[in-house]
């Protein structure tokens, strides 16, 4: 009898041992499983390198990746990997680039700089531009720069710093800027005296823009075929103008030819003393586009033909006016001139003092159809 009972108890003591060893793997699991960091991989800068995949699948363990004041962690991601993975059905790897860099350009600059820091500024944008890739930022200081018919094939950043204006000076020889990438942003930059016998007097968007912010300045710019200023040859897609162009020139569009029509995007931008000086569109030609939006102010623009400030040319659908016109002067349109239709959009602006030789002092349109016409009317002739 006794022999049963001590049969028991050892019996008893052996399964709590196996339940301990079995409740304290499954800890294990559930612990190793929701973040795997390879240390082996690469330390960096002191840095974790984390392995491909970061597990967070086990559901009993919510505050392992709890973030509420601080960083969590950092990632050094130098061989441009795929270096996360969320398993939560939703999310997939999240590919982390690697940091884009930062260039200096100062025309004050001495020779030899390496373009790294404000002290060491390239010269040149030049230098800059060709040393960049895609993605870096090109940190322009005020000045006045000669570099001309500058070619970009890679998405760029430009930003101007420190006090006064950083002028790119085409000198009236030629233009200035070709961009054949299609993401491009510049803010605080002013493009001045450009020249071109073709399209495109500062700058000519080869491939149309996608997802760009252009804030700048455009002065006494000239092409002496379309787009004194600007002229994109592709489509304008989910983009912003928000810019100021003053005396600007060409035979169409004295100031911006859109070629492939504006999708999605805003112009935003105020139009001074531009000239179409032997066709349409003292400010702006659209050729088409859809769903985008022209705020902003057109002062003193003059079109030989049609629309002193705006023209729109092929059809046009969902477009939004809400813009000042004031002394803008044309043949037919003194401020906007439709020739295609506009369907399904609004025109809800000011006009003010808007000259036509013929018809339309303040608007012509062909063909709005479906359309809504507001806004305040006064003294056009």
């Amino acid at each position: 009898m006794r022999s049963k009972k001590y049969s028991l108890v050892a019996l008893s003591i052996f399964l709590i041992f196996i339940l301990f060893i079995a409740s304290a793997s499954a800890a294990d699991v559930n612990e190793t499983d929701v973040l795997s960091i390879d240390e082996s991989t690469n330390m960096v800068n002191e840095k974790l390198a984390l392995d491909s995949s970061l597990d967070n699948s086990a559901s009993n363990d919510s505050n392992v990746l709890e973030n509420n004041v601080n960083e969590l962690f950092s990632v050094d991601n130098s061989g441009n990997n795929n270096v996360l993975k969320v398993s939560d059905n939703s999310l997939g790897d999240i590919p982390l680039c690697e940091g884009a860099s930062i260039w200096y350009v100062d025309a004050a600059a001495g020779p030899g700089g390496n373009g790294t820091s404000k002290e060491t500024a390239f010269q040149t944008l030049d230098d800059a531009v060709n040393n960049a890739t895609d993605g870096d930022t090109i940190m322009v200081a005020s000045g006045t720069y000669s570099d001309v018919h500058l070619n970009i094939g890679k998405y760029l950043n430009f930003e101007k710093y420190g006090d006064g204006e950083a002028i790119i000076d085409g000198s009236y020889i030629t233009g200035i800027l070709t961009v054949t990438a299609t993401t491009i942003n510049i803010n605080g930059l002013t493009f001045k005296n450009g020249n071109t016998a073709d399209n495109g007097g500062a700058i000519y968007f080869e491939n149309g823009i996608t997802d760009s912010f252009i804030n700048a300045t455009f002065i006494n710019n000239n092409a002496q075929s379309d787009g004194g200023a600007i002229y994109s040859f592709g489509e304008i897609v989910n983009s912003i103008i928000n810019s100021t162009f003053i005396d600007n020139t060409a035979y169409d569009g004295g100031a911006i030819y859109f070629m492939g029509g504006a999708y999605n995007s805003t112009i935003n931008s105020i139009f001074i003393n531009n000239n179409a000086t032997s066709g349409d569109g003292g400010a702006i030609v659209f050729k088409g586009g859809v769903n985008f939006t022209v705020e902003g102010e057109f002062i003193n623009n003059t079109a030989t033909k049609d629309g002193g400030a705006i023209y729109f040319d092929w059809d046009c659908l969902n477009v939004s006016v809400n813009a000042t016109f004031i002394n803008n002067t044309a043949t037919n349109g003194g401020a906007i001139y439709g020739w295609y239709p506009l369907y399904n959009s609004t025109i809800g602006a000011t006009f003010i003092n808007n000259t036509a030789n013929e018809d339309g002092g303040a608007i012509y349109f062909r063909n709005l159809i479906n359309g809504t016409m507001s806004g305040k009317f006064v003294n056009n002739a």
